[in-house]
């Protein structure tokens, strides 16, 4: 069984082979029609049927009329829709929202003396999914407090061989994998689609029966929403919350499937994400000694100091800097709570020895805020969510939960952190939902704002998980009040904020739209395969609906401990999360390291993360990443997960943290043409396509695109390399500025067969020889200009044909260039 939390893709190899990928035909509106007890709703890909007289509906793949879900029942709380006794009555209604235009097809299931139990189906006219919400109308006599919601436990893919290439993958921030093995797949993914009083989880459990008992497997799942305090509902009120869920199973392909999700993820929320398209600065690592090495410098004038080196050492030119200052007091008075410059001026960490967090002559948030920012920086800070001060607590008891500084939480939180309470005794902390507190909290964000933060770390969120409850607002779930924890910063900093989210344990999406970033690790500065796998299954929600933190890197702690090391941390983090902390000051990196970590920015701000293609293949860690620019052009990278031990040393929990063994060489490879649900690239076998790696700086051959690439790699390599369709004319295949490769320097190229030139505009830095690789297709380079800088054009490789064109400039600056040609 696996239960997990936000989404789950299972995969399986079915009996009998489906072709095609979509519906073509039918209607292309969504339809309502009932036919004796059954009423259905149905759009060109989908039906559901639902069972007025048994109270259970099912669900058909209308590509090839195979029923998918079947026996699906609805409950809340302890009331079970299938349960004898019900009366099932129904309406439509029009949906018209950020998803699209479609039908609601809403069920409600009354019996005498007892709440109704009402679940809303939606089809869109254009999409492949499933829209589900739930609740109920209290037409009892008293409250009740809804703290469990089920729109679907059912049974999926029934009389499918399910012992042939299954696979499960969750969907957490942080969590495990499965691999199963490659093969034909059918997908079903289902998952939260929108937050706001309750979190979501998703179950399945694969019923097996083997070969004795052919056509009886099915899968059992299992979608609802869970609140340890729950929602209030009145006597006589009606409460279907914006708490929504999401089913495809008319997706084959697992990849599709999966970006669709993200997709709808992001339009059901309107999520507006707002990306690091720069490196951020972690004061805390850089000042304690087993992780940056020093300087001590975790203090506003360390953070002007710090910014000040990234400008010396040049690193400005490529990228601003975010400096996050970090004011963790672990005594049992301290900042939080307070979290205003009085505090900060007084109060430090004790073991970096540095005294307190504000110093002048930036003793006020807006000075040193606004100093950063002079400097070309971006200044960032530090909260511990609802972590507790003591002498807050006593002086304003109104503002926590209970309205009592002395209320002990009851229970262990499950999968949650805790250790922050190891200094003193568990006590419930601060009421996000009080009047008061709130007006305090704004009067702390307008501070922030004067100063220019532009972003803020939320450390050990747990202790905002208020499972006791003890809410000002009695309509309040946990959920709920956690997320105005976020809702409060991101009004109070304003909508284009940074908002991090330490986000462990059982992992959680109930933030999603307030946050612009999650952390998936542990403390650490190092990365290791573990890590990236966990970022990495996640591409279809990186960068999509939040980007993923994994913790500082910090570049003098790299494994291997060399320039491959280097290369391979910051290509890596680049590939699958959406955010660099750096755990190394500038004024210690060498002049290598900030060359190879200049090449990753700055990150795209695309909403689209590389696909890790043989995640599906049956190994542990993927080891090919895609990120398809377009059909011609596909950015792969291949990383070497090789170890010579398969020991890792384990947490707590008995997650992996990191490998035992040391890295060695080994081969990598990926069938180009082969379908990207088969471990592919999905590239045309009819065509050929040029393979250039940024790193080792070469061309790698032309390969035919049915052919297998596979490349030998040195311990802990990641290699990028960039592949373009061959064509008739010349054509660039690289840039020497960033590991995309021109996809984020270079904004346009485009080849004038009349004038035979091939034209183009690139992010020149000034003082650095910005360089593009051409292949010139049996044609000639002529000569080459540029406006605002001096070009270059020079044959490099007459074998393979290829040229170079280089641009300089003094400063900054997008560059136009044309090299023209003849036969």
């Amino acid at each position: 069984m696996s239960k997990t939390k936000l989404s789950l893709l299972f995969l399986a190899m079915a009996t009998v082979v489906i072709v095609g990928s979509a519906y073509s035909g039918g209607q292309q509106e969504v339809t309502v029609s009932t036919r004796g007890q059954v009423v259905a709703v149905e759009n060109a890909f989908i039906k559901v049927d639902y069972d007025l007289a048994r109270g259970i509906y099912s669900a058909t793949d209308k590509r090839n009329s195979s029923v998918c879900i079947t026996e699906a029942f609805t409950s809340i709380g302890v009331l079970n829709s299938s349960e004898p006794g019900f009366k099932h009555t129904w309406q439509s209604d029009t949906a018209k929202d950020t998803l699209g235009t479609g039908k609601i097809l809403r069920i409600t299931s009354s019996k005498a003396g007892l709440p109704a139990i009402i679940l809303e189906i939606t089809l869109y006219a254009d999409k492949k999914f499933i829209v589900l919400a739930a609740g109920m109308d209290n037409k009892t006599g008293y409250p009740i407090q809804l703290k469990s919601i089920h729109p679907i436990n059912a049974k999926a893919f029934a009389g499918l061989d399910l012992d042939a290439d299954f696979r499960m993958l969750d969907g957490n921030g942080g969590g495990d994998v499965t691999f199963g093995k490659p093969g034909a797949k059918r997908s079903l993914v289902i998952g939260g689609l929108t937050y706001r009083d309750f979190e979501k989880f998703a179950r399945a459990s694969k019923n097996s029966k083997g070969a004795a008992a052919a056509g009886q497997d099915y899968l059992s799942i299992d979608l609802w929403s869970d609140d340890p305090v729950g929602k209030l509902v009145d006597p006589g009120s009606r409460y279907v919350p914006n708490d929504k869920y999401f089913v495809n199973f008319a997706e084959d392909n697992p990849f599709a499937a999966l970006e669709e999700y993200g997709l709808a993820l992001r339009a059901a929320q309107a999520i507006k994400l707002n990306v690091y398209d720069f490196p951020s600065v972690c004061l805390w690592y850089v000042s304690v000694e087993e992780y940056g090495g020093g300087p001590a410098i975790n203090d506003s004038t360390g953070a002007v100091w710090e910014i000040e080196q990234a400008a010396q050492r040049g690193f400005l030119k490529y990228s601003p800097v975010a400096i996050r200052l970090v004011p963790d007091n672990y005594n049992v008075n301290n900042e939080q709570g307070w979290w205003d410059d009085a505090h900060f001026q007084k109060l430090g960490e004790a073991s970096l020895i540095i005294g307190p967090h504000y110093k002048p002559p930036y003793e006020t948030t807006k000075k040193w805020g606004e100093a950063i920012t002079a400097r070309g920086g971006i200044p960032l800070l530090y909260v511990q969510t609802a972590r507790r001060s003591e002498d807050y607590c006593l002086q304003f008891p109104g503002h926590l939960l209970f309205n009592s500084p002395f209320v002990r939480f009851t229970r262990q939180p499950e999968g949650r952190e805790i250790w922050w309470y190891r200094d003193s005794i568990p006590l419930w902390g601060y009421d996000f939902t009080d009047p008061d507190f709130i007006r305090h909290m704004r009067e702390v964000y307008a501070n922030f704002k004067s100063g220019g933060i532009r972003g803020l770390m939320y450390d050990y969120p747990s202790t905002g998980w208020a499972f006791d409850g003890g809410f000002e607002d009695k309509y309040a779930t946990t959920a709920s009040a956690y997320r105005n924890i976020f809702r409060l910063a991101y009004e109070g900093l304003g909508d284009n904020c940074l908002l991090d989210e330490r986000n462990l344990g059982r992992g959680s999406d109930v933030t999603l739209g307030l946050v612009a970033s999650q952390r998936v690790w542990g403390d650490t500065d190092r990365i290791n395969p573990a890590m990236l796998t966990r970022c990495g299954l996640r591409w279809y929600k990186n960068r999509v609906v939040v980007s993923y933190d994994m913790d500082a890197k910090n570049p003098f702690h790299c494994v291997p401990d060399n320039l491959d090391g280097v290369r391979s941390m910051f290509t890596m983090a680049y590939l699958v999360s959406g955010r660099l902390l750096l755990g190394a000051s500038f004024s210690r990196m060498t002049d290598e390291q900030l060359f190879v970590l200049s090449r990753a920015f700055p990150y795209h701000s695309a909403s689209k993360s590389a696909r890790p293609v043989d995640a599906f293949s049956g190994g542990d860690l993927p080891r090919v990443y895609d990120f398809e620019v377009n059909p011609q052009w596909h950015q792969v990278t291949f990383l070497n997960t090789a170890y010579d031990s398969s020991e890792w040393k384990k947490a707590g929990d008995g997650s992996a943290l990191e490998p035992l063994g040391k890295p060695i060489a080994a081969t990598v490879g990926v069938d180009l043409g082969k379908d990207s649900a088969s471990d592919g690239l999905g590239l045309s076998s009819a065509k050929k396509y040029y393979v250039y790696d940024f790193w080792n700086e070469k061309l790698l051959g032309v390969f035919q695109g049915g052919a297998r690439l596979e490349q030998q790699l040195r311990p802990g390599e990641a290699r990028m390399m960039s592949v373009h369709e061959v064509e008739t004319n010349p054509q660039y295949i690289s840039t020497n500025r960033h590991i995309m490769q021109g996809y984020v320097d270079m904004p346009r190229c485009e080849w004038d067969g009349n004038k035979k030139e091939l034209r183009g505009t690139s992010k020149v830095i000034g003082g650095e020889t910005y360089k593009v690789i051409i292949a010139l297709n049996g044609w000639k380079p002529k000569a080459a200009n540029a406006t605002g800088a001096k070009s270059k054009i020079r044959l490099i490789d007459e074998k393979a044909g290829l040229a170079e064109l280089s641009l300089d400039r003094t400063q900054n600056g997008d560059t136009d260039w044309t090299v023209t040609f003849d036969r």
